[in-house]
C-alpha cells in the first residue's frame, strides 16, 4: 500500500453547524428531562460518512483510517446556499466528527486548520482537504510568541501606578429616627 499524501473530497449539500446540536425535552411519562441530538445533525454526519465510503470504495486495498497516526492539516471550504448567519468557527465540528475513523484515527491529530466561507446558492457544498504533516516539516511557532532567555530569567515587574484609589463617598443622608 502506498502512502497517502492528500485526501480531498467534495461533500454535496448545505453544511450544518453542530454548535447547538444537543436539545432537551421533557418526557411526561418518566417526568424527566432528556437530552437528545436532533435527527438533521445525525443525518448530515451520515451523509458525509456515506460519501466518504463511496469515494474510498473506488480504491481497493486502501486501509482506513487513511492517516492512522501523526499530525494532519485540514483545509475546509464551506459553500453556503444562503446568506443566513452561520458562524464559521462552529461549522467544522460536524465535519471533523464525521471524518474520524475514516480519514484520520482521532480528531486530536489535527494540528492546523484553515477555514473558508463562500456563498453559492446553486451548489452548496463542503470541500475538504486533509494533508499529513511530514516528519520534520511542522509549523514553527513564530519567534514573537516565544520567550527569550532574558525573559525567562527575569520575574515580571509589579505594575505601579501614580493614581490613588478613589474612596467612595456615601452621599445618602442618614434617616431620621422617629419617636413613636
Amino acid at each position: 500500500m502506498s502512502q497517502v499524501s492528500l485526501f480531498r473530497i467534495v461533500i454535496d449539500g448545505e453544511p450544518i453547524s453542530k454548535s447547538n446540536a444537543t436539545m432537551s425535552r421533557f418526557n411526561w411519562k418518566t417526568k424527566k428531562s432528556e437530552v437528545y441530538v436532533p435527527e438533521k445533525f445525525l443525518e448530515y454526519e451520515k451523509l458525509i460518512t456515506h460519501q466518504i465510503d463511496e469515494y474510498l470504495s473506488q480504491f481497493p486495498g486502501v486501509e482506513r483510517p487513511l492517516f492512522k497516526v501523526g499530525p494532519v492539516q485540514m483545509n475546509i471550504h464551506y459553500f453556503l446556499g444562503t446568506k443566513r448567519r452561520k458562524d464559521l468557527p462552529n461549522l467544522p465540528k460536524t465535519t471533523c466528527d464525521a471524518l474520524t475513523g475514516q480519514v484520520y484515527g482521532d480528531d486530536c491529530q489535527i494540528v492546523s486548520m484553515t477555514l473558508f466561507k463562500y456563498y453559492d446558492a446553486l451548489n452548496p457544498r463542503v470541500v475538504i482537504e486533509v494533508l499529513p504533516i511530514v516528519d520534520g516539516v511542522e509549523y514553527p511557532i513564530p519567534n514573537t510568541l516565544l520567550a527569550t532567555e532574558d525573559q525567562k530569567k527575569t520575574k515580571p515587574k509589579k505594575k505601579t501606578t501614580d493614581a490613588k484609589p478613589i474612596k467612595s463617598k456615601n452621599t445618602r443622608k442618614p434617616r431620621k429616627k422617629s419617636n413613636k
